[in-house]
């Protein structure tokens, strides 16, 4: 069953939306945020390579080092 806001792609479940919006991360984590969304946070090789093909540019995913340097997690604290 699929059912994604317009411009968004649906992937297993889920829907994501390729910004053309020229934000830097936290804007753009900002902006994810204020939709109810998130940066996407990458589970399965399945779902990078999904992401992969539909890339045309650079884009921001939901992986920072903001909390402690060099220790990188998802938004959601996964490391």
């Amino acid at each position: 069953w699929e059912c994604c806001p317009r411009d968004w792609l649906w992937f297993k479940g889920s829907c994501y939306h390729f910004s053309r919006d020229q934000k830097n991360w936290k804007s753009s984590r900002d902006a994810c945020n204020f939709t109810g969304s998130h940066l996407v946070a990458i589970t399965s090789k399945e779902e990078q390579d999904f992401i992969a093909r539909n890339l045309d540019t650079v884009y921001w995913i939901g992986l920072s080092d903001q909390v402690k340097e060099n220790d990188w997690r998802w938004e959601d604290g996964t490391p």
